[in-house]
């Protein structure tokens, strides 16, 4: 995400399915909608995570 308390890349979370993803919020680990108009204007990309070898 982008632009969340700085300008550019500034956020991340873990996509946990039902348009659901877990992050560091504000008060601690939360679980937010991908769909919430906030999150959406912030939306960079997705990238999947194959492991590590």
């Amino acid at each position: 995400f982008k632009n969340t308390y700085i300008a550019n890349i500034s956020h991340m979370g873990i996509y946990i399915g039902n348009d659901q993803f877990i992050h560091a919020g504000t008060n601690g680990v939360e679980i937010s909608k991908v769909t919430h108009s906030y999150w959406t204007e912030r939306f960079v990309a997705y990238k999947r995570f194959n492991g590590i070898d």
